[in-house]
């Protein structure tokens, strides 16, 4: 463990036996609290994103405060550490069931109405959005097409057509957070407080952060996870009503994104959680209708 890193610890009376709380997968993300401070161990890309996202969003927007970040190498393996001031842990999944209908609206409420400060924080105006996003594509495309004995390849290439044609388009960006899953929101008392792990935010459509909303509730649906459901359908039917402008959108930008999503998903058939019959699911639903 790095010598500043000992020292940052010490210095915030942080005990070095951290209790640990995820192992997530093959990414080996962990994460470990003591009581003032979150430690986040992940990829580098991912946590510095996260670091800078929260210093620009820093007491703009509810979300965890950021302490420090580092790296090292142990025994030829680089680790990477963002640190985190503790926010109480309640994910809304937690106390879904327990609402009345009117705290569940002031919830929905509350969350529109941060979303709509984070995408209003900062824009930046024509910009080749996609361009951006093709270099993963092209990655997730050599992957899957190395896989084609289970899919159709002239069906991938026509798609990778469709996203080709996007290429050259300017729009006008702001910042999302990309990860809107239930348990990246975190309530206290009964409210909505935080919005959690930024690792994913960028600048993109604002209209994406609708459409990663709808993929999170269609894997919720396939999973059978019912609380998740419940308030993905709630908090989206809200929005419908009160934030028209996220939620009315170009079916053209849609099927782009969703071109991209079903890449991305269909290159990870190395990782044990992989299923077919869910990315053939997702196509049928995003794509063939």
């Amino acid at each position: 463990m790095p010598e500043k890193l000992i020292n940052f610890l010490k210095n915030k009376n942080i005990k070095l036996n951290l209790y640990k709380l995820i192992f997530l997968w093959e990414w080996k993300n962990k994460v470990y609290t003591d009581e003032k401070y979150i430690i986040k161990i992940w990829k580098k890309s991912n946590l510095q994103n996260e670091k800078e996202i929260l210093e620009k969003i820093k007491n703009k927007i509810k979300a965890p405060i950021f302490e420090g970040f580092f790296e090292y190498n142990e025994n030829f393996k680089w680790e990477y550490i963002l640190i985190l001031r503790l926010v109480k842990w309640i994910a809304v999944n937690k106390i879904w069931n327990s609402l009345w209908v009117y705290q569940k609206q002031e919830i929905a409420y509350s969350i529109i109405d941060e979303l709509k400060k984070l995408h209003n924080l900062d824009k930046k105006k024509d910009e080749y959005i996609f361009t951006s996003e093709l270099k993963n594509f092209q990655e997730n495309y050599k992957k899957v097409m190395k896989n084609v004995k289970n899919l159709n390849k002239k069906k991938l290439e026509k798609y990778a057509r469709e996203f080709a044609d996007f290429l050259e388009k300017k729009w006008d960006l702001v910042l999302i957070h990309n990860d809107l899953w239930y348990k990246n929101i975190i309530v206290d008392e009964w409210k909505f407080r935080w919005f959690i792990d930024f690792e994913l935010a960028k600048f993109s459509l604002k209209e994406a952060e609708y459409f990663r909303l709808k993929y999170h509730l269609f894997f919720a649906k396939l999973e059978e996870s019912k609380v998740e459901i419940e308030f993905l359908e709630y908090l989206i039917w809200e929005m419908k009503k009160i934030y028209q402008d996220f939620t009315i959108y170009d079916n053209k930008i849609f099927r782009i994104y969703n071109i991209i999503m079903y890449f991305s998903l269909a290159s990870k058939y190395e990782y044990s959680w992989y299923n077919q019959s869910d990315i053939d699911a997702f196509e049928k639903e995003f794509l063939l209708k």
